[in-house]
């Protein structure tokens, strides 16, 4: 595979970037509008644009550009409606049952944050269940014509279970925001908390139960940083978007505190600095301000999310000393199960367990080597 120029796409990320901020008064020169195109449907952005596009006269852009983004936009519409009829119908047939459950991550967004359902991309509805009701809501899911993933399957490493149906509507059931036991490291995410804290809220005239607007939010960073080590746009334009959505009705000391509670105050800063600075808004909070990290750290951080060294980000972003010792111990030891289910093996499993460690260390220190070196 050849190497990518890094000037390669530059302008494009700019343009995109301009038009997230609501900056762009007329197209830029020497666009690859194809690249573009395929960059914003990439970072899930595309049905986002044609809306930002819509809205302003910005007639050097290319109509057969302009016609590729609104065919994201409907396309957008169809699917997300499709997955808000079936999941709509899903919570009628639980609340009979008297099952509670909490709509989280995408879905939960199209329920205030976002009033055109078809600008936020979504691929799948996540609910928040009770592992007590796992058994029950499979039934129910079944009736309705929902499918277990082939891949999908419950472990002690694995708090999902995913079911799809005609292969167009998909559901995910989790009963932890969590993976296996090298994440539950990375936070302290209250599973009660988010229940008990969880408010009521409306999807397309049904009434659901989404977290609260703190819960919401640093269920958002935790995704977008410690899953998905900020790997897409979209993610990250959630943060600027919920915060502009409650601004009136966030606490940012109740936030901190949960922060601190859960082991993410230095998601939370990061996360915050980095959406601040990629859309420049002015979202990091004066409270929010006191929990600011080290200057050296955020140099960093910035360095490894820009090279993807994704391992290097989560070390960067755990509060504490004695959570990073036991993350490595769990990262470079890990169960002979996940062994199994990563390297896809069951007859080679203690020559894996044996190998690992050393994988792990060469692929994923470098990173934060370079990281240091570069900041020096």
């Amino acid at each position: 595979m050849m190497k990518r120029s890094s000037t390669i796409g530059l302008q494009e990320e700019a343009w995109i970037d301009d038009v997230l901020k609501g900056v762009v008064e007329q197209s830029r020169t020497g666009l690859d509008w194809n690249r573009l195109v395929r960059m914003a449907a990439n970072e899930g952005i595309a049905p986002l644009i044609f809306s930002k596009i819509n809205k302003r006269d910005l007639r050097d852009i290319p109509d057969n550009t302009v016609k590729d983004f609104r065919d994201f936009y409907l396309g957008n519409l169809v699917r997300n409606q499709r997955t808000i009829n079936e999941l709509t119908k899903v919570i009628g047939f639980l609340k009979k049952d008297g099952i509670e459950v909490v709509v989280v991550k995408g879905v939960s967004l199209l329920a205030g944050v976002y009033s055109d359902v078809a600008i936020r991309s979504i691929s799948d509805a996540d609910l928040l269940v009770r592992y007590k009701d796992v058994d029950k809501i499979e039934g129910i899911l079944s009736d309705l014509g929902f499918r277990r993933y082939a891949a999908s399957d419950i472990s002690s490493f694995s708090n999902e279970l995913c079911f799809e149906k005609d292969g167009l509507t998909r559901i995910e059931l989790r009963w932890d925001m969590t993976h296996h036991d090298r994440f539950r490291l990375l936070s302290h995410l209250n599973f009660d908390d988010i229940f008990s804290n969880s408010v009521t809220s409306s999807l397309d005239g049904v009434e659901i139960r989404i977290p609260s607007p703190e819960h919401q939010l640093l269920l958002a960073i935790f995704h977008l940083s410690l899953v998905h080590h900020f790997s897409r746009r979209i993610w990250l334009y959630d943060i600027v978007a919920m915060i502009e959505h409650y601004a009136n009705e966030f606490n940012w000391l109740d936030i901190v505190r949960l922060a601190e509670k859960y082991r993410l105050k230095d998601t939370l800063y990061y996360t915050l600095y980095k959406a601040g600075k990629q859309f420049d808004a002015d979202i990091v909070a004066t409270e929010v301000e006191g929990i600011r990290p080290a200057e050296i750290r955020l140099k960093l951080l910035e360095i490894s999310t820009r090279r993807r060294w994704d391992f290097a980000i989560e070390i960067l972003l755990l509060d504490q000393v004695k959570d990073i010792v036991r993350y490595l111990v769990a990262t470079l030891f890990p169960s002979k199960e996940w062994i199994k289910n990563h390297y896809r093996t069951r007859k080679r499993t203690t020559f894996y367990r044996v190998v690992h460690p050393f994988i792990m260390a060469v692929s994923s220190f470098k990173g934060i080597i370079m990281a240091m070196a570069r900041v020096r």
